[in-house]
């Protein structure tokens, strides 16, 4: 019995002292270039998998994320027009900043031909849904009309 109230105390003792324990962080910093033009890309999203800590790249390149545990983790890049990267296995020691250069490439995709076709019948309604007493009325219908100048109501009440 004794030893159950030494350690319930000892527990209870120690409950404070728990929530304030620090996990080891450090952050990750770099710039981000274009593969071929060596130019920095501006609002490129930087991701760390896990825990999620996000961060987009500067003007210049340019990102940081802050308060990244110790240990190894994997990064995403990604930015429309240009391929994912995933880089894995990124060493972040609490001794000193992680300092990364990478490059994106650009992300090429042949799309198919895209065909306008007009099919212009000036008789026929716009509305579908309009099955008696429509008509649709040219430009030129309407400068035909005396008196119809910015005067739609007349226009009607002739045809």
């Amino acid at each position: 019995m004794l030893k159950k109230s030494i350690i319930l105390a000892v527990i209870y003792l120690l409950n404070p002292i728990i929530p304030f324990a620090q996990t080891l962080t450090q952050s990750i910093r770099g710039t981000i270039l274009d593969a071929d033009s060596r130019m920095p890309l501006i609002g490129v999203t930087v991701k760390v998998v896990s825990p999620f800590i996000g961060s987009t790249t500067d003007l210049n390149g340019n990102f940081v994320l802050p308060k990244v545990p110790i240990g190894r983790v994997n990064l995403i890049l990604t930015y429309v027009g240009y391929e994912n990267v995933e880089v894995s296995n990124v060493l972040v020691n609490s001794a000193k900043e992680t300092i990364l250069n990478l490059s994106m490439k650009e992300y090429i995709l042949k799309l198919d031909e895209v065909a306008v076709l007009v099919n212009k019948n000036n008789g026929e309604p716009l509305n579908e849904m309009a099955l008696a007493s429509s008509r649709s009325i040219s430009p030129e219908e309407i400068n035909r009309y005396a008196g119809g100048f910015n005067d739609p109501s007349r226009i009607l009440s002739n045809l």
